[in-house]
């Protein structure tokens, strides 16, 4: 269902338009597969090991610097994800 929500407009200042006023950049967003995740929930994926093979042996020690740290949560959450997965 369209909704008036999935429509993003934002100025763009660098460009003018066909009669010398202002323009916009608009962008509509098909939201059925967005989601809104918990703080805990972003800092438990970003400190999950899991697709870093690349040399990014720093990234949990990196995220910690914008992202809220959740040791509790952390924990429980790996131990969850690892009965889940079985190892």
């Amino acid at each position: 269902m369209f909704n008036g929500k999935n429509i993003l407009v934002a100025e763009n200042p660098n460009r003018i338009n066909d009669q010398g006023g202002r323009s916009f950049d608009i962008a509509l967003v098909d939201w059925t597969n967005a989601g809104w995740y918990p703080d805990f929930w972003e800092f438990f994926r970003a400190a999950s090991p899991m697709g870093f093979e690349y040399g990014e042996d720093d990234w949990f020690w990196r995220a910690q610097e914008f992202l809220q740290v959740w040791p509790a949560k952390l924990a429980i959450m790996r131990m969850i994800d690892k009965d889940h997965r079985g190892y």
